[in-house]
């Protein structure tokens, strides 16, 4: 809500007249933040070659590609309501599989038997 109104206050001190919405102001932002987030996935993928950053990454070009299909689906694609609903609920859950494929990789690795902490104690 405050952000709304501060979206608001910008679009009057412009003038009134605004090339986008808030909602499509905030909805670029994500997306530029899921680019970024992408990107600093895969320098640490790099470093460490842990698979689970790998998904992670993934998963998160996936949502800077729901994003931008958004975006293109307003100005150029058309697709329709139901097939953008449906699209975007497959990516949805895709990207939450991959999440959680990444917690479970990266638990996985960290696993150890009692054994393993007795002896490490010494």
């Amino acid at each position: 809500m405050i952000i709304d109104q501060t979206l608001k206050i910008v679009q009057f001190s412009l003038g009134g007249s605004f090339l986008f919405q808030p909602q499509e102001i905030l909805s670029l932002a994500v997306g530029f933040i899921a680019i970024i987030l992408v990107v600093l996935s895969l320098v640490s993928y790099r470093r460490t070659k842990l698979r689970m950053l790998l998904l992670v990454s993934i998963a998160f070009a996936l949502f800077a590609a729901k994003t931008l299909i958004n975006h293109l689906n307003t100005f150029v694609f058309k697709l329709g309501v139901g097939f953008e609903s449906t699209l975007f609920s497959m990516l949805d859950l895709l990207i939450l599989f991959l999440f959680f494929a990444a917690l479970v990789i990266g638990t996985g690795n960290k696993r150890s038997t009692r054994k393993d902490r007795d002896t490490s104690i010494v």
